[in-house]
């Protein structure tokens, strides 16, 4: 359950509260999901994705290809959207640069991301938009693989102000992680974040937001356990009676299978219950 940036760094800020996070909310999909694979044997990895929610079908392909410390993408979807990525590790120790850019809507969708990594602190700098003043999303994380302090920053150039600012602090250690960050601009609440591993098989997770402007408090728990080396079973429920349950099958590493199910135990007879199932299926060239 611990976690930490490269080295004996600080995560990024992004990435604080990502236990609970994680295991409170990944994989719990009420859409259906099936995903082929095929990495080829120069490296190249081809996918092909079928995603159904509420009846609507959206399928993409990709094709990505990783070489020494950059890596290049490329998908298409059915929505006639294409998108394109190409990702430099280690431009220097410790910087890493992506660019995308999608079609159509180019100017508005293309992005450079920066990630920066040190022993006392973890940066990041997005650009949206290839135009004269592109907007800017800037965050950082200080600290240690243990205890960091962080917040990030959005700036509008359009209208010269701050559109949204959050603040953060988080605790790592190999079983128990905690994350409490405040966001008094856009979202206007607190969110406190607690996940602890009780043994090898079984772990434990909390989010708590309170919402400063109508002064409301949702809770939501979860947990998992690992049944074997194969399965995993994780639940959650919150205040409000949304209850859930999540089964994740993973016989090799090449098939991943996941069973979503999820009620509303206030309304189980005036509301339909929430099902999902994914299926990812990976093929290695021999």
């Amino acid at each position: 359950m611990g976690a930490g940036g490269k080295g004996s760094g600080p995560v990024l800020y992004s990435d604080v509260g990502k236990q609970a996070r994680d295991l409170l909310h990944k994989g719990f999909s009420a859409g259906h999901m099936l995903m082929l694979s095929y990495l080829a044997p120069n490296g190249a990895t081809v996918s092909t994705t079928a995603t159904m929610v509420e009846g609507t079908v959206v399928g993409v392909m990709s094709c990505s290809l990783k070489r020494d410390a950059m890596q290049a993408e490329v998908s298409a979807s059915n929505l006639c959207q294409i998108t394109a990525s190409t990702t430099y590790d280690e431009v220097i120790p410790g910087l890493k640069v992506s660019l995308s850019t999608a079609v159509p809507g180019a100017v508005n969708s293309g992005k450079t991301h920066l990630q920066y990594f040190h022993d006392r602190a973890a940066l990041t700098a997005t650009l949206n938009g290839f135009k004269a003043k592109p907007s800017m999303e800037v965050s950082a994380n200080f600290g240690t693989s243990k205890l960091t302090l962080g917040g990030s920053l959005v700036y509008d150039p359009q209208s010269n102000r701050l559109i949204g600012s959050t603040a953060g602090l988080g605790f790592f250690s190999p079983d128990v992680s905690g994350a409490l960050i405040v966001d008094p601009k856009n979202g206007k609440s607190v969110d406190l974040y607690c996940s602890q591993a009780l043994n090898k098989k079984v772990a434990w997770a909390c989010h708590l937001n309170h919402k400063l402007d109508r002064k409301l408090t949702t809770a939501m728990l979860g947990t998992s356990y690992k049944m074997d080396n194969f399965t995993t079973i994780k639940s959650r429920v919150d205040n409000h009676g949304m209850l859930a349950a999540l089964l994740q099958y993973e016989p090799n590493p090449l098939i991943n299978f996941g069973m979503y199910a999820e009620v509303n135990t206030k309304a189980l007879k005036t509301t339909r219950p929430k099902v999902g199932f994914t299926l990812t299926v990976l093929a290695a060239a021999i």
